[in-house]
């Protein structure tokens, strides 16, 4: 979604804390030198360092419980995951010793983030669900532990607990591809906020809502449709969400934020109001909203400039589709490419829900024009048709793995490479297919069952879809092999056609082209 937001932002919300008894001045510095958004987190990790072997020398569980939450938050800040998993066992273990239930749902809470974090950078399915159904496992425990609270905490408190806990669970769901239940914890968060008046969590809890309808991949588009039959598939599932953001919005909580980072969730909240606008295909509304956000902050003017010039590229794109479905070759040609077109400007503002739609439009008009060519139609033709199928299917499948949904892009380069295969299309980028099917397959949660939809030889599994990288590499004469130990140290994979590659053992990788 094209909004001035990390995408683990939601997970930084942090309950007040006192100081550690004794250091009050050293922890006052940290919360302000070292852990806000602008902080050294590497210089706050070796002061936190140094306060837990204090506390340990000192034998205070309590303050060693303490220090190794805020060690654990930096390990998550840095990228190190598994670090900041060891501490948040080490912090609740003590908070379990000293029988602190406050802090033991907090802990729950630090480690449900950690592994939510450690999955979003795994690059292996079977890890990354383990990952993820450990995250579960601690926010359920997080939430079952504000009722032992009941006594000690204001309802505020405990509400805010429940909502921040129903806020990454809804994460972790969403990750877990289960969408219907990850949108009923943000619902489920969005009330508890509104009740206890807790505007950071409203806002935040809002934009994930909205950032989940916008990219859930919608059920498969299998025939032509209208440019109305369009259009109202575009507005209908996002009437309700748009409501809820409407509402959040217009709410007293949003004239009352008074610090920076309510005002920066705001902001984000407006642009994620933009941009579900802009999927329904209100591209008017879309750029009213770009021009408000305009005058609220100068400094993002030109990001907002450029986006309402999108606007107006989409919209006219959008009226050249026509109102009734084509009959003629040509007319299915035009309308795919039309379509092509809407996809890229959706997936160039990271809009990937809509580009898929559109996507897969392109592919169900190119299938239909490669089926009615005429018999007078030239080999050229025929071949610039098959090329523009196999361009949609590409489109749909690098789609799907930006949405996540690894297991229909593992089907649809499976399609791809099966279409390449049978209508003598050239093979020069064959490989590239057969690399970019081996790392979706990669990480698919469950790699046995989610590649044989579509059978084709030398797909059953990774390891063999990576030997028929191998091969047709060779057949074209374009193999690079190049040892290396550290995968950190190889180019990211990039969209579509350019840069792919995998590991295909653990000493070598194969580089096409």
């Amino acid at each position: 979604m094209v909004a001035f937001f990390s995408k683990t932002s939601h997970l930084n919300f942090r309950s007040p804390q006192k100081p550690p008894r004794g250091c009050t001045h050293i922890y006052l510095k940290f919360t302000t030198d070292f852990v806000t958004p602008h902080g050294d987190h590497e210089s706050a990790l070796e002061e936190y360092l140094n306060l837990l072997k204090i506390w340990q020398s000192k034998e205070d569980k309590n303050q060693c419980a303490l220090a190794n939450r805020f060690i654990a938050d930096c390990c998550i800040e840095l990228g190190d995951f598994d670090k900041a998993i060891r501490h948040t066992h080490d912090y609740l273990a003590l908070a379990v010793e000293t029988n602190n239930k406050l802090e033991q749902q907090r802990a729950f809470v630090t480690l449900g983030r950690c592994f939510l974090n450690r999955a979003e950078s795994q690059k292996d399915g079977h890890s990354i669900m383990k990952s993820l159904n450990s995250a579960s496992q601690a926010l359920l425990s997080s939430i079952k532990l504000i009722g032992d609270l009941a006594t000690t905490l204001t309802p505020t408190q405990l509400g805010e607990m429940r909502a921040v806990s129903l806020l990454n669970l809804g994460q972790v769901l969403r990750a877990q591809l289960d969408y219907a239940s990850a949108s009923e914890r943000f619902n489920q968060c969005i009330s508890l906020a509104r009740k206890y008046q807790l505007p950071k969590v409203l806002f935040r809890a809002c934009y994930q809502l909205s950032d989940l309808a916008i990219n859930t991949p919608h059920q498969t588009i299998s025939k032509p449709l209208s440019r109305s039959a369009l259009f109202q598939q575009c507005r209908t599932p996002f009437r309700s969400v748009l409501e809820t953001l409407s509402s959040a919005l217009r709410s007293t909580l949003s004239k009352s934020s008074a610090d920076s980072e309510a005002k920066d969730l705001l902001k984000s909240l407006k642009e994620s109001y933009a941009c579900l606008h802009l999927t329904m295909g209100e591209f008017r509304k879309t750029a009213k909203v770009y021009r408000l956000l305009k005058l609220d902050s100068p400094c993002s003017s030109d990001v907002c400039r450029d986006l309402i010039r999108k606007c107006m590229l989409m919209s006219n794109q959008f009226q050249l589709l026509p109102e009734t479905i084509p009959t003629s070759f040509e007319g299915h040609s035009l309308v795919a490419r039309t379509h092509e077109r809407i996809g890229d400007l959706y997936s160039g503002i990271e809009l990937y829900g809509p580009a898929l739609r559109h996507y897969q439009l392109m592919l169900v008009h190119a299938q239909v024009a490669s089926q009615i060519l005429g018999v007078s139609v030239s080999a050229t033709v025929i071949e610039k048709t098959n090329k523009l199928v196999d361009a949609a299917l590409v489109s749909v499948a690098e789609t799907y793995r930006n949405l996540g949904s690894y297991g229909h892009c593992v089907r649809t380069y499976q399609q791809e490479i099966q279409w390449v295969t049978t209508t003598g299309l050239s093979t020069a980028e064959l490989a590239t297919s057969w690399f970019s099917l081996a790392q979706a397959q990669r990480l698919c949660f469950n790699s046995s069952s989610e590649s044989h939809t579509v059978f084709i030889p030398g797909s059953e599994t990774t390891l063999e879809t990576l030997q028929s990288a191998l091969n047709a590499s060779k057949s074209i004469g374009s193999i690079k092999l190049a040892t290396c130990s550290d995968v950190e140290h190889i180019p990211a994979f990039s969209a579509k056609r350019i840069g792919k590659m995998l590991k295909i053992s653990t000493n070598y990788w194969i580089f096409p082209g």
